[in-house]
């Protein structure tokens, strides 16, 4: 964006959500944002007077509820574009389980973007990936390595899937495809991102993404130990993401499209280990791949932290289906980080807020 302009963001005290805002606000926009309570200590990193470590910023933090429709279109008519990022991310059990993130995810993406319409310039959603990789609403979809890889054109089915897949996939499909339809209703300019795990540096005093939850008690020599089998996980780097949404706020492909956000399939232990002699002491204390696959599938049945392991073990073959993550590279002229780069900057940022040792 050459000329300054002001962005609305939903959701201003999230992972991602942060460094979106710092890109924006290091390259001199204003920054309006929502949170659900301006008096959680959520809020405090955003308050500083620096914030982000930038002089001058201009950030305004407004108090509103997604799933509440007054005072949406007085929010945002001041603002030249929206990003909504806003959606609940349940943890646990309730990942899989908790029906009411469906309606919340829907509702809160039907009351902003009714708001939005006519009143901004262009809406960027973030979406996910989960309402991309289960085009057969069968958790094994990721699995089937013989298929053609997943890219924009795949939706997750949500249609009797809640059993496979969870209340968290369905809830990103769902209002992932009203917004969709909504735009085209009322000629909204719409980019959706659709990134696979998050993760990389904290800019916050806490944790506040699932996804960088094993990277830290495994980092912070809480875990003793993991799977023997690997277990890839598909990621992006937060950074990444965050520049694909500024990108994506004026770029003339954008609108209309949906951008998978992919690098690569990474296991945790592999990159512990190409990293372990950076952050001696430390990594004296990291896991190591012992625990066998019976074990984890009883500690399953106590431990949701075992849980969610176990449902992104793939067979034992440990292969994945490809997912195509290039259409942005194509689009935007865009590069991705390096794996290694993002877990050194990820670790890091833990050590330097005081989370470890």
């Amino acid at each position: 964006m050459n000329s300054k302009k002001k962005i609305f963001i939903t959701g201003l005290t999230g992972f991602l959500a942060s460094h979106v805002c710092k890109i924006l606000l290091e390259q001199g926009h204003e920054v309006k944002g929502s949170v659900r309570d301006l008096k959680s200590k959520k809020c405090d990193d955003l308050k500083k007077e620096n914030v982000f470590g930038i002089a001058g910023a201009r950030l305004e933090i407004i108090e509103a509820d997604i799933t509440n429709k007054k005072g949406w279109k007085e929010a945002l008519e001041d603002c030249h574009y929206l990003i909504h990022m806003a959606s609940p991310v349940p943890k646990g059990d309730a990942y899989f389980k908790d029906l009411s993130v469906i309606d919340t995810a829907i509702e809160g993406t039907r009351n902003v973007l009714e708001a939005a319409a006519g009143v901004v310039e262009r809406v960027v959603l973030t979406s996910s990936s989960a309402a991309v990789i289960y085009p057969g609403g069968k958790k094994n979809d990721l699995f089937d390595f013989e298929a053609p890889p997943l890219n924009e054109s795949d939706w997750t089915k949500t249609e009797s899937s809640l059993g496979e897949i969870g209340a968290y996939s369905i809830s990103k499909t769902k209002a992932e495809r009203w917004a969709w339809d909504f735009a085209k209703s009322k000629n909204l300019q719409l980019t959706t991102i659709n990134p696979t795990f998050v993760i990389g540096p904290l800019l916050s005093s806490k944790i506040r993404a699932q996804s960088l939850s094993m990277i830290y008690f495994a980092s912070a020599g809480k875990i003793n130990a993991l799977p023997k089998q690997r277990i890839l996980i598909p990621y992006v780097d937060v950074r990444d993401v965050a520049l694909a949404h500024v990108t994506s706020l004026t770029h003339e492909q954008a609108p209309g499209n949906r951008y998978i956000l992919h690098n690569e399939f990474y296991d945790l232990v592999d990159m512990l280990e190409e990293l372990k002699e950076e952050f001696k002491p430390l990594s004296l204390k990291w896991p190591k791949r012992s625990v066998p696959h019976w074990k984890l599938k009883l500690a399953s049945l106590f431990k949701q932290d075992a849980k969610m392991l176990l449902s992104l073990m793939g067979p034992s073959h440990e292969k994945y289906r490809p997912i195509n993550g290039k259409k942005v590279n194509e689009h935007f002229n865009f590069s991705y980080r390096p794996l290694k780069d993002t877990m050194r900057d990820c670790i890091q940022s833990f050590k330097d807020i005081g989370l470890i040792k």
